[in-house]
């Protein structure tokens, strides 16, 4: 106000004095006295309440070439010292009526509180009792923040600023706030570097990671990094394997993918037709499948086809058993009292194995160890590196109709007619223990898996802990002596495992059961005759049965529709 005054000094003008209105003046008068300036100095008024508001609201005021509705910023006003109070307090005024000019009593009270530490003050002519009109409001405050943005300095900005601040209720506060934080927002993850975002980003679980992944490009780069999906995928069970083409994401959300369908029992079916008469036994290497009937041949496929690829005919009688022993060579089982093994490069049977008296219904082979039971009451051990028969067991007293191998083939299982399991030391060739399997029925099959044995006699299926011989579970629910069973335990970290039994039988029905539930997931139809064999890879059910067919129970998505979702997806 003293800086207009000195630029129009025949104006009538009545200033307002307060404290600070004083200081500034003081301050000024020191540095102008330094610079040989002089200041003019009219009388002033005192304000105090509202009542002296509304006096000097009366009195004209006449400022020549101002406008007659708002102030304008002195041109000549280029002291610091005369700029800083002045507009501090016109932003303030302004602002207040933009703030508040619905509740103008309500104001001057609050802003009488701070008066004596507020800058001088310009009275507006022809004020209307009512407070300012929208569009005064609108355009008083449009030019008050161009004052703001292009002339104030940094401290005079502060100093407004903190007066605004003091007038605000708490609702307008809250609102700052909210706005104080977007401004101030970093994103942390994209300014750190990469590895220390990715180990940070591993402490969630899968669901947040993949809720981080849709915040921005940035995250969803970071979020899909393998070290994240790597270590999601040790800390759950991975059911699939990985391959070169498949990141670890992929493997990770086909795993989900594959365990909420074996849950629901959703599944692809798919019949392969090719043998002649009934289908007996079937082996799975990867990718191939070996089957063997009746027809004295067997089929080998490719599984994601369907297709045949190559019949392999040697047996006189129908085959009982299949293994694969790599990837090259495949021993089978006869009913006419044989064991080949099979080049399945060249199609060609490589050696034919003789010794017992009769059919040959099970085989199974860990490392260069194989081991075949017979209805001849003996088992037979042989070596295969030089197809040796290394050592002949005959504890049990009636035909053998299945044998297994622990994980490292220190230990091994065999089922008989003799309604017994017997666990076998391989390498002493010693029983070390006699399992009571039933009382009535022949044990028709044994499965081995991570520390626990399944066996089925007639119609019911048993659990057993193979290190002590305790039976743990016990399953019925077959209508129908059950031929065939298949024991599958995943395993994750911190104690995570499922456990999963499939089973087929002389019903027509493979069921598949949960271990820890002790109940049966899903029955699964479609074979016409009995069912002769399952085997479980833990995303494929493969089951052989007499009606000639040979079926594929698929729970894994297939590619095209993985890779339709995952397009619907991004």
């Amino acid at each position: 106000m003293y800086g207009a005054q000195r630029e129009h000094p025949r104006a009538s003008f009545r200033p307002i004095s307060t404290p600070l209105s004083r200081l500034t003046r003081r301050k000024l008068e020191n540095s102008l006295r330094i610079e040989n300036q002089r200041i003019y100095r009219p009388k002033s008024a005192l304000i105090t309440t509202k009542d002296d508001v509304k006096e000097l609201s009366k009195h004209e005021i006449v400022l020549p070439s101002l406008s007659s509705k708002f102030y304008v910023a002195p041109t000549s006003a280029r002291s610091e010292g005369r700029r800083l109070d002045q507009r501090s307090h016109m932003l303030l005024k302004d602002m207040s009526f933009a703030c508040f000019h619905g509740n103008e009593d309500e104001t001057i009270r609050k802003s009488r509180l701070r008066l004596r530490s507020a800058p001088p003050i310009l009275i507006r002519e022809h004020e209307s009792s009512h407070g300012p009109s929208t569009e005064e409001v609108l355009s008083r405050t449009k030019q008050t923040l161009h004052w703001f943005s292009k002339y104030w300095s940094e401290k005079e900005r502060a100093i407004a600023l903190t007066e605004i601040v003091q007038l605000l209720n708490s609702k307008q506060l809250y609102h700052l706030a909210g706005l104080l934080s977007l401004t101030q927002y970093r994103d942390f993850i994209a300014l750190l570097p990469k590895p220390l975002s990715v180990d940070i980003l591993t402490y969630l679980s899968p669901k947040d990671v993949v809720a981080v992944q849709k915040v921005c490009r940035k995250w969803h780069k970071i979020g899909s990094s393998d070290e994240i999906w790597q270590a999601k995928c040790l800390e759950s069970i991975i059911n699939l394997t990985k391959d070169a083409n498949t990141s670890w994401k992929e493997l990770f959300v086909r795993n989900v993918i594959l365990q909420s369908n074996r849950k629901k029992g959703k599944y692809e079916s798919s019949r392969l037709l090719g043998h002649t008469e009934g289908v007996l036994c079937c082996a799975v290497e990867g990718r191939r499948l070996a089957t063997g009937g009746l027809d004295k041949r067997i089929m080998l496929w490719d599984t994601r086809t369907g297709v045949p690829v190559m019949a392999l005919l040697g047996h006189l009688r129908g085959i009982w058993c299949l293994s694969f022993h790599d990837r090259t060579l495949l021993v089978s089982g006869s009913h006419d009292s044989t064991i080949k093994i099979w080049n399945i490069r060249t199609g060609l049977c490589e050696r034919t194995l003789l010794a017992h008296d009769g059919p040959v219904w099970c085989l199974a082979i860990r490392s260069a160890t194989l081991v075949t039971g017979s209805h001849d009451k003996t088992m037979r051990l042989w070596n295969l590196r030089n197809c040796q028969c290394t050592k002949t067991l005959s504890e049990h007293t009636a035909p053998i109709f299945c044998v297994a191998f622990n994980e490292d083939g220190s230990q091994m299982f065999s089922g008989s007619a003799d309604k017994t399991i017997r666990v076998w030391n391989p390498k002493k060739g010693i029983c070390l223990r006699v399992l009571k399997a039933s009382s009535t029925h022949s044990v028709m099959a044994v499965s081995y898996c991570s520390g626990l044995l399944a066996s089925c006699a007639n119609n019911v299926i048993s659990l057993w802990d193979a290190s002590s011989g305790v039976r743990i579970q016990t399953l019925i629910e077959h209508k129908q002596r059950i031929e065939s069973l298949s024991l599958r335990i995943e395993k994750g970290r911190a104690g995570l495992w499922e456990g999963i039994i499939v089973s087929g039988g002389k019903d027509n029905l493979i069921k598949y059961w949960d271990i820890k539930k002790g109940e049966c997931i899903k029955t699964l139809t479609g074979h016409k005759d009995e069912v002769s064999s399952v085997h479980f890879n833990g995303s494929v059910i493969v089951s052989t049965s007499h009606d000639k067919t040979v079926r594929l129970w698929n729970f894994k998505e297939t590619e095209v529709s993985f890779r339709k979702r995952s397009a619907q997806a991004k």
